[in-house]
């Protein structure tokens, strides 16, 4: 945070709470930040990468009878 140097008495208070507010938004920029990040990576995970393929000609299923 920079040092607030003013020659105004008036001026201070408002430097000071405006400082306040800025730092408040760093930190939710930066909380939403992660939190997208997140969310972003979660969304790009796959249960299995690779998807089995159909048989082209699959058996029958149940036992032969005989």
């Amino acid at each position: 945070m920079p040092k607030i140097t003013t020659d105004c008495p008036d001026c201070k208070p408002l430097l000071e709470k405006q400082q306040a507010i800025i730092d408040m938004l760093i930190k939710q920029v930066e909380l939403l930040t992660a939190r997208l990040e997140k969310v972003e990576r979660k969304g790009k995970r796959q249960a299995a990468p690779f998807r089995k393929k159909r048989k082209a000609d699959p058996k029958k299923p149940g036992r032969k009878s005989g």
